[in-house]
C-alpha cells in the first residue's frame, strides 16, 4: 500500500508532520480524521519516513487495505485506536426504528459539532450522547457508531443503516464530512439545515391542523344548527309541552350519532392516515418532485440544495480530492433528492480530464453565475474560494426564499381558515336560516 505525507494539527491544535498508509488518498484522510487530526495538506509519498523505523522480521504483517499510521506520527489522545486495527465490512441491512424529527437531528449534531471542537474523540462522542438519549433507537444507533469508530469503521456507513432516522442529505454530508477533513463542519451544517427545515415545517403542521379543524368543527356545528330546527318543530307538534333542554339535546345527539358523527371521524381519519403516509420515505422523492413544481417552496428548496452542494464542494475541493470524486460526494449532501438525481446524471458523465465548471454548467439547472465563479477560480487558481462564494449567494438566496415561502404558506392557512371554511359553513348552515327565519316570522 501507498504511503501519504500529510501535515495537520490535533485536537490540542499543536501541527504535526508524518506519513499514513493507506489504500488511497480518501482512506488516508478518513483514517486521519477518525484519529483526531484536522488535515490541512495530504499528498501521496514514494517512500517511508526516514525516521520510521523498518518493521522486524517477527513484526505481525499489517491487513490488506488497513490503513496505518507511520511511528513519527503524533497521536491526538491516549486512548485513540491504533489505526492499523481490522476494518470490518460494514453490514448494510437497514434497521427498522421510528421516524427521527428534525428537531433530533437539531440537538444531536449541535452537541457532535461541540464535542468534536473541544477535542473529543469520535468514539467517546457518538458514546456519550448515546448514554444520554432518552429514545432507544438513537441511542442504539449512537452506539453503533462508538464501536464501529474504534474499529476503524466509517461514521457515515453505520448512520446509513438507520434510514429513518437519519435522511440521505445527513448521511451525505457525514460521509463528505469524513472524507474532506471537516467533519465538526459538517456536523454544524447539518445542524442548520435541520433547524430551519423544522421551523418551516412548522407552518404545513399548522395548515395540517386547520384542515383538521374544518373537517371536525364545521359538521359538528351542522348537527347543533339542524338539531334546533328539529328540536323547534318537536316543541310545536307537541305544542310546547315538550322538555326544551332534553329535546334540543337529544335531537342533537340523534344527527350526531347519524350520519354527521360517524362521517366525522371516517374522513378526519382518511385526512390523518393520508397525510401520515405521504411523509413516508416511499413517497420522498416523488414529494421533492412536487416541491419544485409548488410556487410556494421551489426557489426555497433550489437555493437551500445549492447552498449545501457549492460550500461541500468547496471544502472537498480544497482537500485535494479529484472534481469527479468531490462532485459525488457533494451531490449525495443535497437535500432535495430530485435535484440531487439530476446531479448524480451529471456526476456520472464526469471524467478525470472534466473540469468542475464544465460540469456545473451542463446541469442546466445550477444558475450560470455559478459555473462562471467557478471557471474564474480555476483561471486564478482558487476553485475552493469561488466556491465558497457560490455557497454564501445560495445561502442568502435561501433566507429570503425562506421567509416569502413562509409567507405563502401563511395565506393558504388563512384561505383554509377563512375562505374555505366560510364556504363550507354557508353550504351546510343555509338551511338552517331558511327554515328558522320562517318560523320566527309566523310566531
Amino acid at each position: 500500500m501507498p504511503f501519504f505525507q500529510f501535515t495537520a494539527t490535533n485536537s490540542q491544535g499543536q501541527p504535526m508532520q508524518g506519513q499514513v498508509q493507506a489504500g488511497s488518498l480518501e482512506e488516508a484522510n478518513r483514517a486521519l480524521t477518525q484519529q483526531g487530526y484536522r488535515v490541512s495538506d495530504l499528498r501521496e509519498s514514494n517512500r517511508l519516513a526516514p525516521n520510521a523505523p523498518s518493521p522486524s522480521p517477527n513484526a505481525q504483517r499489517p491487513v490488506a487495505n488497513a490503513p496505518s499510521i507511520a511511528p513519527n506520527a503524533q497521536r491526538p489522545t491516549p486512548n485513540a485506536q491504533h489505526i492499523n486495527t481490522p476494518a470490518p465490512k460494514p453490514k448494510r441491512h437497514r434497521v427498522k426504528t421510528r421516524y427521527g424529527t428534525e428537531k433530533d437531528t437539531f440537538f444531536l449534531f449541535s452537541q457532535l459539532a461541540a464535542l468534536f471542537k473541544s477535542g473529543v474523540n469520535a468514539s467517546q462522542a457518538f458514546h456519550d450522547l448515546g448514554m444520554r438519549n432518552r429514545r432507544s433507537d438513537y441511542r442504539e444507533a449512537m452506539m453503533e457508531v462508538s464501536r464501529n469508530v474504534i474499529e476503524g469503521g466509517s461514521i457515515a456507513d453505520t448512520l446509513e443503516r438507520y434510514p429513518y432516522l437519519f435522511a440521505p442529505h445527513v448521511v451525505g454530508t457525514v460521509r463528505a464530512g469524513e472524507v474532506g477533513g471537516y467533519l465538526p463542519e459538517a456536523f454544524e451544517t447539518i445542524s442548520s439545515q435541520a433547524d430551519s427545515s423544522r421551523k418551516f415545517r412548522r407552518w404545513f403542521v399548522w395548515l395540517g391542523w386547520a384542515v383538521v379543524s374544518v373537517l371536525i368543527c364545521v359538521p359538528i356545528g351542522k348537527a347543533f344548527t339542524d338539531g334546533a330546527v328539529n328540536s323547534w318543530d318537536v316543541q310545536e307538534k307537541s305544542g310546547g309541552m315538550a322538555p326544551g333542554g332534553a329535546t334540543l339535546l337529544a335531537q342533537i345527539w340523534q344527527l350526531i350519532k347519524w350520519p354527521i358523527g360517524p362521517l366525522t371521524i371516517l374522513v378526519t381519519l382518511i385526512f390523518i392516515a393520508v397525510s401520515y403516509i405521504w411523509q413516508s420515505m416511499r413517497f420522498r422523492e416523488l414529494r421533492h418532485r412536487l416541491v419544485l413544481l409548488a410556487p410556494a417552496a421551489t426557489k426555497r428548496a433550489k437555493s437551500e440544495s445549492f447552498a449545501a452542494f457549492s460550500w461541500n464542494l468547496s471544502n472537498l475541493a480544497r482537500s485535494g480530492i479529484a472534481p469527479h470524486r468531490a462532485w459525488e460526494l457533494a451531490s449525495a449532501t443535497v437535500p432535495n433528492q430530485a435535484i440531487r438525481a439530476s446531479l448524480d446524471a451529471q456526476g456520472a458523465q464526469m471524467t478525470e480530464q472534466t473540469k468542475l465548471s464544465e460540469a456545473l454548467f451542463n446541469t442546466r439547472m445550477i444558475p450560470h453565475e455559478y459555473s462562471a465563479l467557478v471557471q474564474t477560480g480555476e483561471i486564478t487558481g482558487d476553485v475552493p474560494g469561488q466556491l465558497m462564494q457560490a455557497a454564501r449567494m445560495s445561502q442568502d438566496e435561501f433566507g429570503i426564499h425562506d421567509k416569502m415561502a413562509k409567507g405563502r404558506v401563511g395565506c393558504w392557512i388563512l384561505i383554509v381558515s377563512f375562505g374555505i371554511g366560510t364556504l363550507v359553513i354557508y353550504a351546510l348552515y343555509g338551511g338552517f336560516w331558511t327554515k328558522l327565519i320562517p318560523k320566527i316570522i309566523g310566531e
